[in-house]
């Protein structure tokens, strides 16, 4: 009776036998150290040749997440040369995914060199079904071609949303008494439902600026826009200020920050101060009300509905040359 050791070494000598027909070995090799497992071609043959191996053989991304495969080549009977790498995509789920690989590379006698398959998953605004795709990793050397397969795992991502801001990228500048938009926001991501809006201003000081959402709450997928509106009073001390903002749903949250400088009352032109630009803007403006056609509401300083004297005297006491 053939013992079980002794019929696994047949059965291995068979598949062996029949491998060699093609002239090349696939051997199974697992890397203890990381627990995963990678395919090569080896070749039996005599006559120079090269073999691949992928480690892992098996990645998965996610959502705005990259992972990559190391394909590893192999020298054998002394091959030596310049390998050209390509990938193909054998199967693709509905949605995105995309992938960087070094297209060739060199190869000298009896040693190993490797390229790496990276692989990322989807982007702002793209959305990707959940599946299995497969890569087709092939090196060709003159008639040499050999390849190997990775399967990439695509993976959901966990519910989650950011913020998108439109203006204020490089701060707001308003002048003290003004009320005006600072930025407009909205969100984006995989969650799906009611966001809260809230918006603070740090440091708080007496008679500082306030800022409020004309719309608190923004719904995905199609949440729209968000107007962020800076208010301040003809008190409120000028200087640096930060704005920040958070988007709040559930155990969910997100925020962003906006810098605020405060000028002088009177900087008509929010340039940080109050100079003679800003004196004749309020004098061209003298008189008029809001139902003027030249009417500047910048220019109103005190914030009575009418350009005159008390605005250009305000403005003068906070003027800078």
């Amino acid at each position: 009776m053939l013992s079980a050791s002794f019929k696994d070494r047949l059965s291995w000598f068979r598949r062996l036998s029949a491998l060699s027909i093609t002239g090349l070995l696939l051997v199974s090799i697992v890397s203890t150290s990381a627990g995963v497992r990678g395919s090569t071609t080896q070749p039996l043959s005599s006559s120079p040749d090269f073999g691949m191996t992928a480690d892992p053989a098996s990645i998965t991304v996610s959502y705005m997440t990259l992972n990559s495969s190391t394909i590893i080549f192999t020298s054998f009977n002394g091959f030596s040369g310049t390998i050209a790498v390509s990938a193909t995509s054998a199967s693709q789920p509905a949605g995105c995914i995309g992938y960087s690989l070094q297209s060739s590379l060199s190869l000298t006698p009896n040693n190993s060199a490797y390229v790496s398959l990276k692989v990322n998953g989807c982007g702002p605004g793209q959305t990707a079904e959940q599946g299995t795709v497969l890569f087709n990793v092939t090196g060709t050397s003159g008639s040499l071609s050999h390849s190997v397969t990775v399967n990439v795992q695509l993976v959901p991502p966990p519910p989650y949303f950011v913020f998108s801001q439109y203006g204020g990228y490089y701060g707001v500048t308003v002048s003290a008494g003004q009320t005006r938009l600072g930025v407009q926001v909205s969100i984006w991501g995989t969650y799906k439902g009611t966001v809260t809006l809230t918006a603070r201003v740090e440091p708080i000081v007496a008679n500082g600026p306030t800022v409020s959402f004309n719309a608190s709450q923004l719904t995905l997928p199609s949440p729209g826009r968000s107007n962020l509106t800076i208010s301040t009073t003809t008190a409120t001390p000028p200087g640096q200020y930060s704005i920040w903002y958070k988007g709040t749903a559930g155990n969910l949250t997100s925020s962003a920050e906006v810098d605020l400088v405060i000028s002088p009352a009177g900087d008509v032109d929010n340039d940080g101060k109050v100079n003679l630009n800003d004196l004749v803007f309020i004098v061209l403006a003298d008189g008029a009300t809001p139902s003027s056609p030249f009417f500047n509401h910048a220019a109103d300083v005190i914030r009575d509905g009418m350009v005159n004297i008390l605005d250009l005297v305000l403005a003068a006491s906070n003027y800078q040359s």
